[in-house]
C-alpha cells in the first residue's frame, strides 16, 4: 500500500513554507519535502492582495514538487490574524438510554457547548473539548463506553472571519491544491513542537512570526486561552529601517545576517560578508542596532505578558513559554524572554522529525510541521476546519484509513 502524504501549507506574513510528510505509528513525522520562501499579499496575517499572495504560493508548490513526485492526498492550510478571537465554552445533554456514551453523545455534547452568539460575518473555526464529565466523575479525556445518565464538556472555542476562510482557500486553488482544511496558526505551531509531558504540566506556546504573535496556552492536555497579537518580527525591522535611515529590505538582511542580540549589540564592529549589505549601511549608525531591537523585543515580550494575566492564565503556565516562529531564531531571544516576562522561556522547534534539518531545527517551520502532524490525528475531524465537501463521516472515513495505513 503506497504511503499517504500530507501537505502543510503555512501563509505567513514574510514567508510561505511547506511541508509534505507523514506521522508513523512512534508519533514521528517524516519529512518527503519542504520549501520556504517569499510571502506577498500578506499584513499582519490576514491576506490583502489574493493575486500577488497566489502567485507566491504557486512558486512554492514548484519548487516543492521539484524535489520528487509529490501527490499529497490531504492539504491542510494555516489561517492568521487578528481578526481570529477565542472563547471558553460548555455544553451537556442526556446520554440516550442511560447506557455507554457514544459517539452520538459526544457530538450532541460538543454541538450544544457550540451554540454561541456570532456575528453574520464569523464561523467557528475549531471547537476543541478541553475534558468531559459523566454524571458526577470529571477530568475525563474520553467518555466512549462509559455509562451514566449526562454528558458534560468543556469546549475551548475559536472564530474567525468567513472571508478570511474563503480567501485562505482561494489563494491555494489557483496552484490547483485542493485544500481539505485549515488549521490557525497557534494551534497549529502547537501540535508541531509541543509534547504530552508539556501540554499536561501547562505551558504557553508562542509563536512569534513576522507580522502576528500567537499563543496558545494548555493546562492539563487542553486548551484553555487563545490568542492573536497584532506585532511580530517585522515591527523590529521597520524600526531599525527608521532609526537607521535605511530602506526595509536593507534593515530586515542586517537583522537575518547578525540573527544574534550580543551581535546586535556590537554591530558597528561587525564584519558582513555580504558586500552590497555593507554599501547601504556605510551611513549608518551601526551603534544604535542593539538598543532599537531590544526595545521592540521588550515591548513584544510584555505585551505577551500582558496577555496572559488579563486572560488570568498566568497561573497555569509551570512548564513556561515555549518560543517559535522565524523571530525565535534570533539568539539570546529566549534568554532576554524570561528576564522581561518572568517565566521561564525555551526556543521551541518542531518534534521528533526524521528526514530534514531544516524542518527538525528552524523554528519558522512549526506551523507547517504541525499541519501535517494535524492530519494524521485520530481526531482530526473534531479539530481541523473542513473546507471541501467532505462530510463528517467521509472525514473520518479517510482519517482512519491515513492511520491504518501507518500502523499495517
Amino acid at each position: 500500500m503506497a504511503q499517504e502524504i500530507a501537505l502543510g501549507v503555512d501563509i505567513g506574513t514574510s514567508r510561505i513554507k511547506m511541508v509534505a510528510g507523514y506521522v508513523d505509528s512512534s508519533d514521528t513525522l517524516h519529512v518527503v519535502a519542504s520549501t520556504s520562501g517569499p510571502s506577498e499579499g500578506v499584513k499582519k496575517g490576514s491576506i490583502a492582495n489574493l493575486d500577488s499572495l497566489a502567485h507566491c504560493i504557486a512558486e512554492q508548490w514548484d519548487k516543492l514538487r521539484s524535489a520528487g513526485d509529490i501527490r499529497p492526498s490531504v492539504c491542510l492550510t494555516s489561517i492568521d490574524g487578528t481578526s481570529i478571537a477565542s472563547v471558553n465554552s460548555s455544553g451537556s445533554v442526556a446520554i440516550e438510554r442511560s447506557g455507554p456514551v457514544t459517539e452520538s453523545d459526544v457530538r450532541r455534547a460538543l454541538d450544544a457547548s457550540g451554540t454561541i452568539s456570532l456575528k453574520s460575518s464569523e464561523a467557528i473555526l475549531h471547537l476543541i473539548p478541553k475534558s468531559f464529565t459523566v454524571d458526577d466523575c470529571s477530568g475525563i479525556e474520553s467518555p466512549l463506553g462509559m455509562t451514566g445518565s449526562r454528558l458534560s464538556v468543556e469546549t475551548h472555542i475559536i472564530v474567525g472571519s468567513q472571508s478570511a476562510v474563503s480567501s485562505r482557500v482561494s489563494a491555494l486553488s489557483g496552484t490547483g491544491l485542493r485544500t481539505v482544511g485549515l488549521v490557525t496558526h497557534g494551534v497549529a505551531s502547537a501540535e508541531g513542537v509541543l509534547g504530552a509531558d508539556e501540554r499536561d504540566l501547562g505551558v504557553c506556546l508562542v509563536d512569534v512570526g513576522a507580522g502576528t504573535t500567537n499563543i496558545v496556552v494548555y493546562k492539563g492536555s487542553g486548551i484553555v486561552y487563545s490568542s492573536t497579537l497584532a506585532i511580530g518580527g517585522s515591527n523590529i525591522t521597520n524600526d531599525l529601517a527608521l532609526g537607521l535611515g535605511v530602506p526595509f529590505s536593507v534593515a530586515e538582511r542586517l537583522k537575518v545576517a547578525l540573527s544574534d542580540l550580543s551581535r546586535l549589540d556590537n554591530a558597528q564592529d561587525e564584519r558582513i560578508p555580504d558586500v552590497d549589505l555593507s554599501k547601504f549601511l556605510n551611513e549608518a549608525d551601526l551603534s544604535q542596532t542593539g538598543g532599537i531591537v531590544r526595545a521592540r523585543l521588550a515591548e513584544i515580550c510584555e505585551l505577551i505578558a500582558s496577555d496572559l494575566r488579563t486572560a488570568g492564565v498566568h497561573r497555569y503556565i509551570p512548564a513556561g513559554l515555549a518560543l517559535t516562529g522565524g523571530t525565535a531564531n534570533l539568539v539570546g531571544f529566549s534568554e532576554f524572554a524570561s528576564e522581561i516576562t518572568g517565566y521561564r522561556c525555551h526556543c521551541a522547534t518542531a518534534r521528533r522529525v526524521l528526514r530534514s534539518i531544516d524542518v527538525s531545527a528552524k523554528p519558522e517551520y512549526a506551523c507547517a510541521a504541525g499541519l501535517v502532524r494535524m492530519a494524521f490525528r485520530e481526531d482530526a475531524s473534531e479539530i481541523v476546519r473542513r473546507v471541501d465537501n467532505i462530510d463528517e463521516r467521509g472525514w473520518r472515513r479517510r482519517a482512519r484509513r491515513l492511520v491504518r495505513g501507518l500502523l499495517g
